[in-house]
């Protein structure tokens, strides 16, 4: 996924400016940044990049736009003139290359025809997909100037805002219209489908209100079939049941700290001007809010980040931020090499190879011989063999349930020790028969 910022800023100098690109962009993880307008020269360039921990920057030829990039790719400048510039950008960790062109087009529609050529121009070498985006100065209609709305890609050469191209089945095509003077961010992924998102239990569930009476509803519903069908198929209806329930009382945690966070500024900024003491209680019942909402939200970053050595009192999301991204990076495979020293790319060919290499691996009909391990001494005794072959007792079982660290990671089912140790009550009946 690449994040990008695309604003015709009107100066970087002017008030605030560079301090609200500056918290879009550590907001957002911003990768790219396109700016129209600096009004800076651009000789000046390096100076804003530093201050936005940027790895590199360009400028178009005569600096109407920069462009700042992370160290999470290497940048090509393919296509430079006065209303577009055109980049190769190759993702340094899986070499996947797509096209980034930002556009700031000139007012009068004649002196935009250049622009349409050098786009023509650019669409004749560019095969990989295409991120175009930027101010094209122009309006099709008055309607144009009011809101946020969508448009056919035909209409690309005469207005302003994101076109998504190229045109693929696998990619699809679109074009979306935002104010030219307002901070745009895109979001696109580098990938040619969409990832799967699998069930996670988040353990601040449990501490929210009504969550238990989820828990027990879901258990206590009726399934048949031995003691580990009826497990796995209740832990099923809990995961289910669990979904309806996040989406209609929980929703996005991270979000509603930034709605929170949004609201409270605004009603301390009014209270400062207005000097209106009555939005006070207000103010502090959104700052109860926001605190309740960032306890959630460093929660699910410990629980993700997988954290055991830190303290309560220690918690910083940017720590956790980091860790999560590191790794994902190193949890994600970008290439693999087959037996024949050939490198593959590609989620789909790596999977496929993955399942055709494992599956001859397991498939040997090969009966196995076994004759050679009466060769090994026997080290375990008859009484500790029969000690380990013991069926556990409830206690056992208990003991060793309350000993899982509830933050540990999570099993393929998607939950882990904070379920089993919270709703031990309510659970416990069927675990055990499972066990024993």
């Amino acid at each position: 996924m690449i994040s990008t910022i695309i604003w015709n800023i009107r100066g970087v100098k002017s008030r605030g400016a560079f301090e609200r690109l500056k918290f879009l962009s550590k907001i957002h993880n911003t990768q790219i940044i396109a700016i129209q307008e600096p009004l800076v020269d651009a000789c000046h360039i390096d100076k804003y990049r530093k201050g936005l921990s940027f790895e590199g920057c360009s400028s178009n030829c005569n600096g109407k736009f920069w462009i700042l990039w992370s160290n999470d790719f290497h940048i090509d400048v393919a296509e430079d003139n006065e209303q577009q510039l055109t980049l190769k950008v190759t993702n340094t960790s899986n070499t996947e290359i797509v096209w980034f062109t930002v556009v700031y087009a000139k007012s009068k529609q004649h002196l935009r025809l250049p622009l349409s050529d050098s786009l023509r121009n650019c669409n004749n070498f560019i095969d990989e997909r295409w991120c175009i985006c930027g101010d094209f100065n122009a309006i099709m209609s008055p309607d144009e100037k009011k809101g946020v709305w969508w448009m056919l890609v035909t209409k690309a050469s005469n207005s302003h805002g994101v076109m998504l191209g190229k045109e693929s089945k696998k990619y699809g095509k679109g074009w979306t219209e935002r104010s030219d003077h307002t901070p745009t961010i895109v979001k696109y992924s580098t990938s040619g489908h969409s990832k799967i998102r699998y069930f996670k239990f988040l353990n601040f569930w449990i501490d929210q209100p009504n969550f238990k009476d989820v828990v027990q509803k879901a258990w206590n519903e009726g399934v048949g079939g031995n003691s580990m069908r009826r497990l796995h198929l209740k832990m099923k209806n809990v995961s289910h049941k669990r979904s309806l329930w996040s989406r209609e009382h929980i929703g996005n945690v991270f979000h509603k700290v930034k709605e929170r966070e949004a609201k409270m500024l605004d009603l301390e900024t009014d209270c400062i001007k207005n000097d209106n003491d009555d939005l006070r209680p207000q103010i502090h019942k959104t700052q109860a809010e926001h605190t309740r909402w960032l306890k959630c939200e460093q929660s699910i970053l410990r629980q993700r980040a997988n954290i055991r050595w830190l303290e309560d009192g220690d918690s910083n999301t940017k720590y956790f931020h980091v860790i999560i991204s590191e790794k994902i990076k190193r949890a994600t495979i970008h290439k693999i090499q087959l037996e024949n020293g050939q490198w593959i790319t590609g989620d789909d060919q790596i999977a496929k190879e993955a399942v055709d290499y494992f599956g001859k691996l397991f498939s040997d009909d090969q009966e196995i011989e076994l004759h050679h391990l009466d060769c090994i001494d026997q080290r375990v005794h008859r009484d500790d063999n029969n000690m380990l072959e013991a069926i556990p007792n409830k206690a056992e079982i208990k003991e060793d349930v309350f000993g899982l660290n509830p933050n540990s990671t999570l099993g393929p089912d998607g939950f882990g020790g904070a379920l089993y140790q919270s709703y031990w009550d309510i659970i416990k009946s069927d675990l055990i028969d499972v066990i024993q």
